[in-house]
């Protein structure tokens, strides 16, 4: 049966034209009905060709679609630029699934998001729906999917009724003491929340100043905490990362102290689900997998490894 995805699609990318046809294909292939392009301006002009063989990438659409092209002329960074095309595409739609230009999705990731999205609309205890799983696999008993605090945006979607009411990219609320309380108990993991704490005061102070930041995701996490939110992760992968390179933007090295915790997650296995999808009659966070994704990023290797074999053999 073919397929085509009746929510809006949308593309982040930049200047990296190999891992962004590889999306792309995925995308194609789902042919979306509505499919939104927002790429970021050139730094200097070394990125021109780059940027110029993205857009070749997608200069003719072979299938019936309303395509928005949202290219931006000057460089908006790796903060603004995907903060500032979210804004832009649920200004138009009530919902939408985002992919950067490095995020290989399933087949099954669209029919998916497409499901939940539908199913949750109402619900304002979800904030969003992941395509990854942390750990490739997880045992949730009969269900597809289940929920947790924490969960990555390596691939995922979302509704207008969260993202315009409760985003805030530069965290206002960070001042407030309390807040910020409750937010770091929300973490869990000492370790976790004073790093993203330090990182959410400079995207404040960013704001005050002026500056460019590099993230955006991690407003977007003090705002599904601080908010009582969950997400929804799938019970096997949805999402294959493969940003990690020399003209990555996250990742270019993942051998590096800052992101060796992270490299069991990159060029992961993705599988397909059957439908219709298995739901839970219930909404309640998996605090096994919070736990064990802030343990796994706070720990070294070789522990976090232990920690999945003993989840799998059902401690």
């Amino acid at each position: 049966m073919s397929y085509s995805c009746s929510v809006p699609i949308l593309m982040i990318f930049f200047n990296r034209p190999d891992s962004f046809k590889q999306v792309f294909e995925k995308v194609r292939e789902a042919k979306p009905k509505t499919l939104i392009l927002a790429q970021d301006g050139p730094r200097n002009k070394s990125d021109i060709p780059g940027i110029e063989a993205c857009r070749k990438v997608v200069e003719n659409i072979d299938w019936e679609c309303n395509v928005i092209r949202e290219y931006s002329e000057v460089n908006l960074g790796c903060g603004v630029r995907p903060k500032s095309a979210i804004d832009f595409a649920l200004e138009r739609f009530e919902s939408v699934i985002i992919l950067e230009d490095d995020c290989v999705p399933s087949p099954t990731f669209f029919p998916y998001c497409e499901e939940l999205l539908e199913r949750y609309k109402d619900d304002d205890r979800i904030a969003y729906i992941s395509g990854l799983n942390h750990f490739e696999t997880w045992d949730c008993g009969n269900y597809d999917y289940f929920f947790s605090k924490s969960a990555a945006i390596w691939g995922w979607a979302t509704w207008k009724r969260a993202w315009s009411r409760f985003y805030d990219y530069s965290v206002k609320g960070i001042n407030d003491e309390y807040r910020l309380k409750l937010y770091k108990q929300q973490v869990g993991n000492d370790y976790v929340a004073d790093i993203r704490i330090t990182s959410l005061i400079k995207a404040n102070n960013a704001a005050k100043n002026g500056e460019k930041l590099s993230y955006w995701d991690t407003q977007w996490g003090f705002a599904e905490y601080t908010q009582n939110m969950l997400a929804i992760v799938p019970r096997v992968n949805q999402i294959c990362n493969i940003g990690a390179g020399v003209d990555s933007t996250h990742a270019q090295n993942v051998k590096t102290t800052k992101y060796i915790k992270y490299k069991n997650m990159l060029f992961m296995p993705t599988h397909e689900f059957d439908f219709p999808l298995k739901h839970p009659d219930f909404c309640a966070c998996d605090m096994d997998y919070h736990n064990l994704v802030y343990r796994c990023v706070s720990g070294n290797a070789i522990k976090c490894t232990l920690r999945k074999i003993k989840h799998w053999l059902g401690r």
